[in-house]
């Protein structure tokens, strides 16, 4: 379901429409802006979470989140040790 609201939302549908298209819970689409705030509360860099939220809420085009997630510097991943 993810997946297929990706692709409406590409394709140009809204994301109200494209989930009206699938018929069902996309759960991406409810959590990722959760999910941003959440990262943004601890100082969590969660670049994909953070441009669909902007996505889904109109703030920027899908050609928006490509280019800028694929024209970030590369760097180490950082895992947390408890």
């Amino acid at each position: 379901r993810n997946y297929r609201l990706g692709e409406l939302f590409a394709k140009g549908a809204s994301p109200e429409a494209a989930q009206a298209a699938i018929g069902e819970v996309v759960e991406g689409a409810a959590t990722a802006p959760i999910a941003a705030q959440l990262a943004a509360r601890l100082g969590v860099d969660a670049p994909i979470a953070t441009a669909v939220a902007a996505a889904l809420a109109g703030k920027i085009t899908v050609l928006e989140v490509m280019s800028g997630l694929l024209s970030r510097q590369l760097k180490t991943e950082e895992f947390a040790r408890f």
